[in-house]
């Protein structure tokens, strides 16, 4: 093809030159004859020019299209690794989750990794359903993600394929320090009134320490023939030790006469949600329902949900709803795990921080924690006015040992916050290897 191609530009050229002494000899006779033969010889090395071109651009197509034929598929839980990445040896998929571990652990290179995204969260754990939610309301669903890797993991974006499921990080929470876990929010809503089945595929995108995608499934139908009041159950402060109720209406404005609430279901024994009473009209049905958040719940913020059983078809028939609230005063701590690396006798580790947050200001009064090798770099001063937000600095010293230790023995620890909010006492825990 090519020598073809060769051989007419020849020509061309040859035409060229042609062209040019017939030019030259029509302007000196002022023939008209070859005046004439000159413009269709000018017009025919376009056309030839033209062809030439097109020839070119498609072989140029065929052979993108060959290249992409030849490139091997990337399945949707695909791992791209970094080729700076220090992350362990290769993992066969075929093996467990705690063998997967131990060869992290062991931290020796990688060349590639496959099925990564399993250790980060479990295939089981990527789909969720909303089941149904009235319109006008929002429903959340937390998928959590565990940070198997000695360096940290971090999350560079979130995205959703459905403008009615939002998807975002609490507080922010970008990055996963070894061990740790962190939410990732997806919130199934209402949009410009619009109802049915929505369905929405959410990706996280992970550039530490490797690049990775993960995509969560969600699933639910939003219905414009319930509504609630409130549309959520949210307990303010709640006093440990006591109870607290709230009311929910359930108006039912379907064309069903026999609808009904045949039970509930709480997921958590301390949230007792009863039926007060059912009120029936012509066109709708109206349910009122108490719910109570018993004194035997744990100091802390929660969020549990609860399920209305309707009398409806299976699709239909699960109504759930959020409870939420804060039992006492509290403090939280992040990370709940501080890992301080791999570390050999004698050495000791980078500084890390670690986050107190009091539902109201408070003041640290004394730290203890029962490896004397944990130290407490920020000095407590308990002078020093209360405050809601306080951040503390830790490293560990391995001490030297005349005996060999095992290796990739795993030293853990619990930390101890001493605070003067009715003797709050938060704890986290540290971990080191040692080397």
């Amino acid at each position: 093809m090519r020598v073809k191609i060769n051989f007419l530009l020849t020509e061309i050229v040859h035409c060229f030159h042609l062209n040019f002494l017939l030019e030259l000899s029509a302007y000196l006779s002022e023939s008209r004859f070859l005046r004439i033969c000159t413009g269709a010889i000018l017009k025919m090395i376009f056309v030839l020019i033209l062809l030439y071109a097109i020839i070119c651009v498609d072989s140029k197509l065929l052979a993108q299209d060959s290249n992409e034929l030849n490139r091997p598929n990337r399945s949707k839980d695909s791992i791209v690794v970094s080729s700076d990445s220090s992350l362990p040896s290769e993992i066969n998929s075929s093996k467990t989750e705690s063998e997967i571990l131990q060869t992290i652990d062991t931290n020796k290179s990688v060349e590639h990794l496959e099925n990564l995204t399993e250790l980060i969260i479990q295939q089981s754990d990527r789909q969720f359903d909303f089941k149904s939610i009235p319109l006008g309301m929002f429903s959340d669903h937390k998928f959590i993600l565990t940070n198997p890797f000695q360096d940290e993991l971090h999350i560079s974006g979130v995205s959703s394929s459905c403008a009615c499921t939002s998807v975002f990080l609490p507080d922010g929470k970008d990055t996963i320090q070894t061990y740790d876990k962190a939410a990732v929010v997806a919130r199934l809503r209402s949009v410009d009134n619009t109802v049915g089945q929505k369905n929405a595929t959410i990706t996280v995108f992970i550039d530490k320490p490797l690049t990775a995608e993960i995509q969560l499934n969600t699933y639910g139908q939003i219905r414009p023939d319930i509504s609630f009041k409130p549309t959520e159950l949210r307990f303010e402060t709640i006093n440990s030790g006591m109870d607290k109720t709230r009311n929910l209406t359930v108006n039912y404005q379907g064309r069903n006469k026999g609808w009904r609430i045949v039970d509930i279901k709480s997921s958590n024994n301390n949230i007792v949600p009863v039926i007060e009473s059912t009120q029936i009209y012509m066109n709708q049905t109206i349910v009122n329902i108490k719910t109570t958040v018993k004194s035997g719940m744990p100091d802390g913020e929660f969020t549990e949900r609860i399920e209305l059983i309707t009398n409806e078809t299976k699709s239909q028939r699960e109504l759930p709803i959020v409870v939420s609230g804060r039992v006492g005063i509290t403090i939280s701590v992040a990370p709940e795990i501080v890992f301080f690396g791999y570390l050999k006798s004698g050495e000791t580790s980078p500084v890390k921080s670690v986050l107190l947050k009091g539902t109201k200001p408070f003041k640290i009064k004394n730290f203890s924690c029962g490896d004397p090798a944990v130290q407490l770099v920020t000095e407590i001063n308990t002078n020093s006015p209360a405050k809601q937000i306080h951040v503390l600095s830790l490293r560990y010293n391995n001490p030297e040992n005349g005996e060999s230790k095992p290796i990739n023995e795993k030293i853990e620890a619990t930390v101890k916050i001493e605070t003067d909010l009715n003797d709050l006492t938060p704890t986290f825990k540290t971990l080191v290897v040692n080397l």
